[in-house]
């Protein structure tokens, strides 16, 4: 299931469109690379196998097929081809570290041999991804302020917030997959570190998008549907928060791994509903 939407304002420019669909896509890329990675773990644990490969398949292909549209433009998703020299030059970077991973993905999904090392492998380059997104992201961004000005810019930080907290989250259901599929917090201490690292950040920045803005450096949302919107999200952190604290605790089974996979989905489509509404405006 792909949870990409978008939706355009009649009176919105298309230009203004273009800059914040691309933030969109920017963001939701990164969860993408994260969710590939988990799916992939998920069926290397033999959980749901036959679902999470499917998953995985689907996810490859919308990776793949967004980020040509990026490049290249796609009319029937509103995005006009890739113009500036700098942001070619990020994007292509992108798809290099993307085209070698895809291989990778493809070799697995075909049946070849695929380590528990392969899989950690794997999710070092959607580390990489992420990274390079970041980079695409914030050039974005800095095109809004010309495009748009200030207001612009606004909606672009606030769709940017949302992208960061479905990434962290997929990110965040990666590294649990991977902890217990290697045998605990004590023999996948990497991932374990970068799990406790990305669970505090994720919990702050949900309280700030619900309570207080002004705490994590974001205005207050314009409207009242999206603060409800951010409101859902800290409630649905609330009820998953505990099997996270599970896997740091290293009690985490499966049964709680699968429910922390669809707790993230709903999750992501929360983020994906509220990026809806900033687009509207």
């Amino acid at each position: 299931m792909t949870f990409w939407l978008c939706i355009f304002a009649p009176s919105t420019t298309y230009a203004e469109v273009s800059v914040s669909t691309r933030i969109e896509l920017a963001g939701y890329q990164t969860a993408l690379a994260h969710r590939l990675v988990r799916a992939l773990c998920y069926a290397q644990a033999d959980i749901h196998r036959d679902e999470n490969l499917q998953l995985a398949v689907e996810t490859r292909d919308e990776i793949s097929t967004l980020l040509d549209a990026m490049i290249e433009g796609n009319e029937a998703r509103g995005i006009a081809a890739e113009t500036d020299s700098t942001t070619q030059t990020l994007l292509s970077s992108t798809q290099k570290i993307w085209t070698p991973t895809k291989k990778k993905v493809d070799a697995y999904l075909s049946g070849e041999p695929f380590t528990d090392k392969n899989l950690t492998k794997l999710s070092f380059k959607a580390d990489s991804l992420q990274k390079s997104w970041a980079s695409l992201i914030s050039r974005y961004e800095l095109k809004s302020t010309v495009v748009g000005g200030a207001h612009n810019l606004g909606v672009a930080r606030h769709i940017a917030a949302a992208n960061r907290q479905s990434s962290l989250i997929e990110q965040a259901g990666k590294l649990s997959c991977l902890v217990w599929l290697n045998g605990g917090p004590d023999k996948a201490k990497y991932q374990f570190d970068q799990l406790s690292q990305i669970l505090p950040t994720f919990h702050l920045n949900t309280f700030g998008l619900a309570f207080s803005h002004t705490a994590i450096g974001l205005p207050p949302p314009p409207t009242f549907d999206i603060q409800t919107r951010n409101f859902e999200s800290w409630l649905e952190w609330v009820s998953l928060s505990g099997m996270f604290d599970a896997t740091l605790d290293g009690k985490v089974s499966p049964d709680e791994l699968i429910a922390m996979a669809h707790g993230i989905n709903m999750l992501t489509l929360t983020f994906t509903e509220t990026m809806k509404l900033y687009l509207q405006l």
